[in-house]
């Protein structure tokens, strides 16, 4: 017997094993999301925390320096729209209503699933989209603020700035990686839940 056909033997025992036992099968799911839940539930908090302290310097900047340019104001506007949208897209991974698997099996899992998947799209593509966005608004703030500074220091500014956030995009890349990773389970996970039900 080969590597390969020992490895396919495992997979079937372990399908076997799902099949035999949907319960333990369906409680595992519950504990990871339950597990999921929570711990998407502080991070949100967390960002929506400093997002919203962050939203407040935006508005005493805007506040305590009347009479800008375009490129200022547009830079501070663009800055809290990037936040919102982000925030709305994050939270839109989390979810709120509490449904009984036992008692709303299907409602359950389609709601787990939609879930799953804005989660995938926040982390896939929202997070990166987000970085960048900063990077364009710095860079327009930039245009206006530092329009009398020496060309050395403009060059200094953009570059810390640039490579600040592309390095908290890479610090983080891992996590962010590992998340798609776990969250694409879970759907493979309500994928087989879904066909018990069937």
């Amino acid at each position: 017997m080969t590597d390969f056909d020992s490895m396919i033997n495992s997979w079937r025992n372990i399908n076997d094993v799902n099949k035999e036992n949907p319960e333990d099968f369906f409680r595992l799911v519950k504990e990871k999301v339950k597990m999921q839940q929570r711990k998407m539930l502080i991070m949100n908090l967390l960002l929506s925390t400093t997002f919203i302290i962050t939203l407040f310097v935006i508005l005493s900047i805007w506040l305590a320096f009347p009479e800008r340019t375009i490129y200022f104001y547009g830079s501070l506007i663009a800055m809290g729209l990037s936040m919102i949208l982000f925030l709305l897209i994050t939270w839109s991974g989390f979810q709120l209503k509490k449904y009984d698997p036992q008692l709303e099996a299907r409602r359950f899992i389609s709601g787990h699933k939609r879930k799953l998947k804005n989660r995938i799209f926040a982390l896939k593509y929202a997070t990166p989209a987000f970085l960048g966005l900063l990077i364009i608004n710095f860079t327009l703030y930039f245009q206006d603020v530092l329009v009398n500074e020496s060309l050395t220091f403009k060059i200094l500014a953009y570059s810390l700035t640039i490579f600040w956030i592309a390095g908290l995009g890479f610090a983080f890349n891992k996590n962010r990686i590992r998340s798609i990773h776990e969250n694409e389970k879970l759907l493979i996970d309500f994928n087989k839940w879904n066909e018990y039900e069937k």
